[in-house]
């Protein structure tokens, strides 16, 4: 039962993946805490895009909540967004997005397999909150030359690897071609578009997004080798008409270089890595005559440069130790850790895992020193039947002040200060876990069934977000501690999943029953109110059925057939909207309209709010109706042994529900804004082996 890590490690003339693996005797795929996953199974989630997604995989999670529907803007337990780490190799990637979150920048053939931590994490990890998406890239030693190609109507990519004696040399690079869509739409049939029927003859919208990444793996002998890898993703979009002009945009980058080696029981590597994004923002708006009436520059990111060394070695056959320490520099300011997990098994029936994590922040005047605990206990009470318990304490060392509820890319990003320091997160979680295997069942074969029962609770504290909605759009990184208050959260639930596989079905069930509130005492009157997403209910289906498999032709050929369903209903997102107007005592004579130094427009906007103030609702105390998405998709694989071609057909928002995006209330009637139609797509992939 007990979670091992298998790190890069030498055999032979090969190099393993890094990949979760588990000890012979445990029989469950999932404990509450920690899922594990496969390339080939994140294809059974539907995209907005078609493509698969690592990332995307989190959505069907129980204790995870949605943002913007069909984005990556994921909240684990109560948490942020921002709180959520996505590592590659164990490499922070900042912002993994495309398109507002429409689609993610890691390319799905570069990574071998990924695990979710929604609790019970490591202590190497560091300088997260909430949760962790851990994917492996691959890294082994290639012995064959490969090519992938993929074409669809948002994304076409193409992936490679080719061995030359010692050295593996993998390149992969996509270009979306949305942006080219996008902008023959909305410049040809504007006037069909509700939010641009306004606009003039002279509007235009423009964009690219692309990403590539790369490695190269060189084995210097039996036990050691030296790789070096890296990852670039680029957002450009265009906005402009006679009277503004909006320049946008952000990109991702991770550059990394390490080295391994084997020693007996031992292994010990060093890596030295940069990473991080950056985000801008250039908007003006222009007078008739062509002058410029105001002009808004925004920049912001982060920055992180890291040198890190890990030591791990088994002891007496039992204990797998794990130890380092790292250095970063985020914003040019040293976070010195040291960090040590543990893992063994007591007796026959109990496994253990126990990290420490003590950190020292250096900032000059604002220095720092913080302790993150990580405790996960597995007690098998049956053969069949077993409980699991998780106590994790975590720190982050910047702030994101999020806004829309996309993920990152837009949001600003902000170093620790006096009066905003680190955000720390206690979490606890309880819960049950068996596993059953059921005789063959006709055409599905032997089912093995994991069920997980669980609750959990999670107190945040230096929690920071903007004081008033209007700071969303106006602020700017050198008055961002003006705009924001520090306030503190929590979250507590009920999870249960199911997770059923056989040789022809994959199938996950989840269910959370949970409550999110937030308290600042800028906000709402210093009154506790519930999170924007806190969503009491949410349920998730995937579903993924190998129909037929037959041989095709005479050259042996395999033939599959899949069916892929994924289903959310959950309870709608919250909101503070306008409900009402009320007639307000007048403003002083000076600042009546007749009286106003201004002019058109503003003199209009005077006269609205002489007569009248509007009436707000509670904090977020409008609940959106329910959210209900089903998606469906059909792969069709062709695979031989040295090629093998894949067309998946895939239909997003099947039922074409309008699920609000937005909520508003206009002279008396509440009306809503759907963003996310019915969206089918089709993808065509191609691999070749030599």
């Amino acid at each position: 039962m007990a979670i091992a890590q298998v790190d890069t490690a030498v055999t032979g003339n090969s190099v393993l993946d890094s990949a979760m693996v588990v000890a012979s005797s445990r029989k469950f795929e999932s404990l509450g805490n920690i899922y594990t996953y496969t390339v080939e199974k994140s294809a059974s989630i539907v995209s907005v895009a078609g493509e698969p997604d690592v990332v995307r995989q989190l959505a069907s999670l129980p204790g995870v909540s949605m943002g913007l529907e069909g984005s990556l803007g994921l909240f684990i337990r109560g948490g942020n967004s921002s709180n959520c780490r996505i590592l590659i190799d164990d490499v922070p990637i900042y912002n993994a997005s495309h398109a507002f979150g429409l689609m993610s920048s890691i390319q799905p053939e570069s990574i071998s397999s990924s695990c979710i931590y929604t609790g019970g994490f490591k202590s190497s990890f560091g300088n997260y909150t909430s949760g962790i998406v851990r994917a492996a890239r691959k890294s082994s030693m290639a012995d064959k030359f490969g090519v992938n190609l993929t074409l669809s109507p948002y994304m076409e990519g193409v992936y490679f690897e080719a061995p030359i004696k010692i050295v593996t040399v993998r390149l992969g690079a996509r270009y979306s071609t949305a942006p080219l869509i996008a902008e023959y739409v909305l410049n040809n049939y504007k006037d069909r578009i509700q939010v641009l029927e306004k606009c003039s003859d002279n509007y235009r919208f423009s964009g690219e997004i692309y990403d590539v990444n790369g490695g190269i793996s060189v084995r210097l002998s039996s036990r050691t080798i030296v790789d070096a890898s890296g990852l670039y993703s680029r957002d450009k979009l265009f906005t402009s008409d006679a009277g503004f002009y909006v320049n946008t945009g952000w990109r991702t980058w991770m550059w990394k270089f390490g080295s391994s080696s084997v020693l007996g029981d031992s292994k010990l590597s060093a890596n030295v890595y940069t990473t991080g994004y950056d985000t801008y923002m250039l908007q003006e708006t222009f007078y008739t005559d062509g002058r410029c009436a105001s002009r808004v520059k925004i920049n912001a990111g982060i920055k992180e440069l890291c040198v890190t060394a890990n030591y791990s070695r088994v002891l007496a056959d039992r204990i797998k130790f794990d130890s380092g320490m790292d250095v970063k520099w985020l914003w040019q300011t040293p976070n010195i850790s040291f960090f040590a997990d543990a893992e063994t098994r007591l007796g026959n029936n109990i496994d253990i895992s126990i990290g420490l994590r003590p950190t020292f922040h250096l900032e000059k005047g604002n220095r720092r020193a913080n302790l993150d605990v990580h405790l996960l206990s597995d007690l098998k009470l049956k053969e069949w039947l077993g409980v699991e318990f998780a106590l994790d304490r975590t720190n982050q060392y910047f702030h994101t002040l999020e806004g829309l509820p996309t993920s990152y890319p837009m949001n600003l990003t902000v170093p620790l200060t006096q009066k905003f320091p680190e955000e720390t997160t206690n979490q606890i979680y309880a819960g049950l876990f068996f596993a059953r295997n059921t005789p063959d069942i006709g055409f599905l074969g032997q089912l093995d069934i994991n069920v997980n029962i669980g609750a959990y609770y999670k107190y945040m504290s230096n929690m920071v977000s903007y004081i008033s909605s209007v700071n969303l759009v106006k602020n700017k990184s050198t008055s961002w501690e003006n705009d924001v208050d520090c306030g503190s959260g929590q979250s507590y639930g009920l999870e249960c999943s199911m997770i059923v596989n056989s040789a022809r079905l994959s199938a996950n069930v989840a269910y959370t029953l949970s409550h999110t509130d937030r308290v600042f005492p800028m906000i709402n009157g210093g009154e506790r109110f519930p999170f924007k997403f806190d969503r009491p209910h949410i349920l998730s289906l995937q579903l993924d059925l190998s129909a037929i498999e037959h041989v095709v032709g005479r050259k042996n050929k395999k033939a599959s057939h899949h069916v892929i369903c994924d289903m959310n209903l959950c309870s709608g997102s919250r909101l503070t909207a306008i409900v009402g107007s009320y007639e307000p005592s007048p403003y002083p004579y000076y600042w009546a309209p007749s009286f106003s130094p201004w002019r058109e427009p503003h003199d209009l906007i005077v006269k609205e709010f002489y007569y009248t103030r509007p009436e707000m609702s509670a904090m977020n105390g409008v609940v959106a109706p329910m959210y209900f998405r089903l998606d469906l998709g059909y792969s069709f694989r062709i695979e031989s042994s040295r090629s093998s071609h894949e067309i998946t057909l895939s239909v997003f928002n099947v039922t074409n529900r309008h699920n609000p995006y937005m909520i508003y209330n206009e002279d008396g009637v509440w009306k809503q804004l759907s963003i996310m139609p019915i969206l089918p797509s089709i993808r065509y992939k191609m691999t070749l082996r030599s």
